[in-house]
């Protein structure tokens, strides 16, 4: 039983680990696409 606690623990860490990661990902494709957005935005402007 040790093994499937084991087994279920390190599922869960996995799965948390990966949501962070994803999370940072995100965040820094948001701000990339913001200094896209706002390099488009002074060309387009002049």
């Amino acid at each position: 039983m040790e093994y499937v606690w084991a087994a279920y623990s390190v599922t869960w860490i996995f799965i948390f680990a990966y949501t962070l990661v994803l999370g940072r990902r995100q965040a820094r494709l948001l701000r990339e696409l913001a200094a896209l957005r706002e390099a488009i935005g002074k060309e387009s402007a002049g």
